[in-house]
């Protein structure tokens, strides 16, 4: 190089170039420059983000501000890119970050934290605020939420979910719903993004009526006070409607006292289905139900512990029940 050139700087690099380089950067490479070269932070935020899974809890103890944040590349999200705790309002920015380019995808994200309950509200609505403050375009663009969260009536499960963008969210799992309102779940209900959902997963009790989860493709929750009325009301939602094979549902109760009841609705004769053990369970009693469409059935199974519904081909049996539980 002559002694007299001078090789160019930052500033005087084209665009072009700039924002091959940011592309380049991994992701808490990409997060680090935005902080510090803020005059880049348009062509920063054009770098579009693909991820597996990305989680953000609330402060681990009573006495941090340090908030959990977790990004993942891989589908088993054991091996992170980045795992780290820093203050809450730097972890939730980061988390955010991520959506700022409107083609960014993360398969799943992990909301909460089971550790410290009374910290939820106050991180929940930190990060509500800072929701508010990006405006009614953006969008959480992922595909599947956990809410890993034991809240009071849904209201902060709400102020969150509705940031989900509604075309893109498939499937929802949250810890519990013991406390939700009926009247909480007809707002959250009334979301585009709870009736476009295809699936919802709930690990505890499930308060509220079985109504709010008739439009849904599948579902799996625990229901106590689940009655026969209930058990047939979602054994005909998947009979009349033209569900994709292994469509299925799974509603776990404490009592098979309500068996016989459900049998007495059956608008079809009793008739034990014979199959080859799909899965390692000993069931009461299997029956087969004609759907609308006349390639398919629903085969419902009833065991000590769960009634089971799986949309399946005629002649597939096991093999769909298989595929359908282990998705």
């Amino acid at each position: 190089m002559d002694a007299e050139q001078v090789a160019p700087n930052w500033d005087q690099i084209p665009q072009i170039f700039k924002l091959d380089l940011i592309k380049r950067l991994d992701f808490k490479s990409c997060c680090n420059f935005r902080k510090c070269a803020s005059a880049e932070r348009g062509l920063v935020d054009r770098r579009p983000i693909s991820l597996e899974f990305a989680g953000i809890s609330a402060p681990l103890i009573s006495s941090s501000h340090v908030s959990h944040f977790k990004l993942s590349n891989f589908s088993d999200n054991r091996t992170y890119i980045a795992n780290v705790k820093y203050p809450t309002e730097n972890a939730i920015a980061d988390f955010l970050f991520l959506f700022n380019n409107k083609t960014s995808l993360v398969k799943r994200v992990d909301i909460g934290n089971f550790n410290q309950l009374e910290l939820l509200p106050l991180f929940i609505s930190k990060l509500s605020e800072k929701l508010k403050e990006l405006g009614p375009g953006f969008k959480i663009r992922a595909q599947q939420l956990g809410w890993k969260s034991y809240t009071y009536s849904g209201e902060e499960f709400l102020d969150v979910f509705k940031w989900f963008d509604a075309k893109l969210l498939e499937k929802v799992e949250i810890s519990t719903m013991e406390r939700w309102s009926d009247d909480k779940m007809n707002e959250i209900g009334e979301t585009e993004q709870w009736k476009n959902l295809k699936r919802v997963h709930v690990l505890n009790d499930v308060p509220i009526s079985i109504r709010h989860f008739l439009h849904l493709e599948s579902f799996e929750i625990q229901k106590k006070n689940a009655t026969a009325c209930d058990y047939w009301e979602v054994i005909m939602s998947y009979r009349n409607r033209d569900l994709p094979v292994e469509s299925h549902f799974r509603m776990l109760s404490n009592s098979t006292l309500l068996y016989e009841q459900v049998y007495a609705k059956f608008d079809v004769p009793k008739h034990h289905e014979e199959m080859l053990r799909a899965r390692n369970y000993t069931y009461h009693h299997i029956q087969k139900f004609p759907t609308i469409n006349k390639d398919n059935v629903l085969l419902v199974l009833f065991n000590s512990w769960s009634v089971e519904g799986v949309v399946c081909r005629e002649n597939h049996f096991v093999e769909d029940i298989k595929i359908a539980f282990s998705s």
